[in-house]
């Protein structure tokens, strides 16, 4: 409901003593306990619609040079209204959000021109460091100068003078041609069952101690407004499951999220929606490919095929799978899945025509029988060093520290590492704290 013409009046008083005319800034801070306006009993919560409407209103037809505003300590939760009227404050350069509720920077990313910007005591501002907070800011106000006070160092710019093209992305990459063969046929009967009525069928897939992690987050897409059509966000069944450290602090809790045991591994898959893969979307890269290990990430699109709205929700995903030869086939031994919502360049491409109908199959592919060169240490990431640590360290029992500098000596060589291990061990050369 529009405020009546008599508050209207009263707040147009009280806006113009707060306006300094010299600095062309409005002070509306704390707007619910304006004294002159709580003398005639007046109390405008500047969060809610009504009253922001009618401000903006006021400041476009009576101010529409003004340079600065605060608008702190109002329990703003976001400032949509202003996105109605983004085009009359091309002159704001000074902007005061601290002390809200501020979750997002949504609606005020068209004020390209602030130059000074407060959002101290806002959920917005609690990032894990202030690097990647200032990052944050910067992407929606570039030509930003100070920060919560604090004057930011310049931008690094390059000039190169052309224009220059980055290079196309390679597609598929695999190390050896016998692995090519391999992972594909264990891409098409793993999704096959994946996206059959019965995940259970999954557990022949996974090794009976694998372990199991799920990272799940909210990709920032500035087109997602501009797409009705699909769930950007309804990520809920995923987050239960996730162990996203940057939403999840806690390291108990971490832990807990973490699957172990392909019994517990298969019935947290089978709890997640139903879903249909867009296998024109797979990208395949292998990054290890040996005899007593493979090593290799997986990215493509899905939708949820039960999905209650009008248009199914499609989601990104990666999965990271380490497998090894067990009873004439692979498993699974450790994976890593990272789930979002799509892209909206995603959507357009993704789902148009017909995919190959994956095997139903639920018998996997045979072990990999490779003769290639074994992956350089500058070739693994520091990612990847990590899950072969893991994996070294049980099936050795060895410690951590001692898993490392074991496969570290041996030049990141898998197969290397535990032919040494076995000798020796056998040989008694191996200290009791290795094991402690």
């Amino acid at each position: 409901m529009p405020l009546s013409d008599d508050n209207i009046d009263k707040l147009k008083i009280s806006m113009s003593d707060r306006y300094d005319v010299a600095a062309k800034f409005l002070d509306l801070e704390n707007l619910y306990h304006d004294k002159n306006l709580n003398k005639s009993g007046i109390r405008l919560p500047l969060n809610k619609p009504n009253v922001m409407t009618a401000i903006l209103n006021i400041i476009i037809e009576n101010i529409p040079e003004i340079e600065g505003m605060s608008l702190k300590n109002n329990i703003l939760y976001d400032l949509n209204r202003f996105s109605e009227h983004v085009s009359r404050f091309a002159n704001l350069k000074t902007l005061d959000l601290s002390d809200n509720k501020l979750n997002h920077l949504n609606y005020v990313d068209s004020f390209s021109k602030i130059e000074e910007l407060q959002l101290k005591k806002n959920p917005v501002a609690e990032s894990p460091s202030d690097l990647t907070y200032v990052s944050m800011v910067r992407k929606t106000f570039p030509n930003l100068l100070k920060l919560d006070g604090v004057i930011l160092p310049p931008l690094i710019s390059f000039d190169l003078g052309t224009t220059t093209e980055l290079p196309p992305t390679l597609g598929n990459v695999f190390i050896v041609p016998e692995a090519k063969e391999i992972v594909i046929k264990f891409v098409n009967e793993y999704f096959g069952i994946f996206d059959s009525s019965d995940r259970q069928k999954l557990i022949g897939a996974y090794h009976e101690n694998a372990v199991f992690s799920m990272s799940a987050f909210n990709r920032n897409d500035s087109n997602r407004r501009d797409n009705t059509h699909h769930d950007y966000g309804g990520l809920s069944a995923y987050f239960l499951c996730s162990r996203n450290q940057q939403r999840l602090q806690d390291p108990i809790k971490r832990h807990q999220q973490l699957q172990v045991g392909h019994h517990s591994i298969v019935s947290l898959l089978s709890s997640l929606p139903a879903t249909t893969h867009d296998m024109n979307s797979f990208v395949v890269d292998v990054s290890a490919a040996e005899t007593s290990v493979l090593y290799f990430t997986l990215t493509g699109v899905f939708k949820e095929t039960e999905s209650k709205a009008k248009y199914p929700q499609m989601r990104s995903f990666s999965r990271v799978f380490v497998c090894i030869p067990h009873g004439g086939g692979i498993v699974i031994a450790n994976e890593e899945w990272t789930i979002t919502n799509t892209s909206a360049e995603s959507i357009k491409k993704f789902f148009k025509s017909p995919a190959p109908t994956p095997s139903p199959s639920p018998v996997l592919g045979s072990p990999p029988n490779i003769s290639g060169p074994s992956v350089k240490t500058n070739e693994l990431s520091l990612e990847q060093k990590q899950v072969m640590v893991q994996k070294f360290a049980q099936d050795s029992k060895m410690n951590l520290v001692f898993s490392e500098q074991c496969l570290s000596e041996q030049g990141w060589n898998y197969k290397k590492a535990a032919d040494t291990f076995t000798r020796m061990h056998a040989e008694a050369k191996i200290p009791p704290e290795a094991f402690q």
